[in-house]
């Protein structure tokens, strides 16, 4: 963390987009590491940058319970066209599935699986596709992730 704490005010002097990506990378890992507040803190600083916190933001959301702001979230991220968005519309629509069918939402998590089988040559990365593999898990269980 202390590396990420050093080159954060770095990243101006670069690529401006970066300070955004950075508090999004940074929200992450306080979310993996189990540290929600400071995840929070850090997504809401990627905002601020004009940056998209998505699907970390999102995540959390769902974990929380607030499923219906954390669909919202992904359909407004979804709906970029920057290469940004592109690039990562298979984690987003991957992560759409799985917090749709937690939520008993099988329709709209059904209707993302189908596009997301339906470009499936699009998927290079093996984290995508290990993403998609876990939606599809949640969408075809009937008991959502307990089961």
């Amino acid at each position: 963390m202390s590396a990420i704490e050093l080159a954060i005010p770095k990243l101006s002097e670069e690529e401006t987009w970066s300070i955004g990506d950075g508090y999004r990378v940074r929200g992450d890992i306080h979310a993996m590491i189990g540290d929600m507040t400071a995840a929070r803190a850090d997504y809401a600083a990627a905002y601020a940058c004009g940056w998209d916190a998505e699907p970390g933001n999102a995540v959390l959301l769902a974990e929380s319970g607030h499923h219906d702001a954390a669909l919202t979230a992904l359909n407004r991220a979804l709906s970029g066209s920057t290469w940004y968005h592109l690039q990562r519309r298979g984690i987003l629509l991957a992560n759409k599935v799985r917090i749709a069918a937690m939520a008993n939402q099988r329709e709209i998590a059904a209707e993302a699986m189908t596009e997301l089988g339906a470009d499936a040559g699009r998927w290079t990365q093996a984290s995508v596709h290990a993403l998609i593999n876990e939606a599809r898990y949640y969408l075809e269980s009937s008991a959502g992730p307990e089961a």
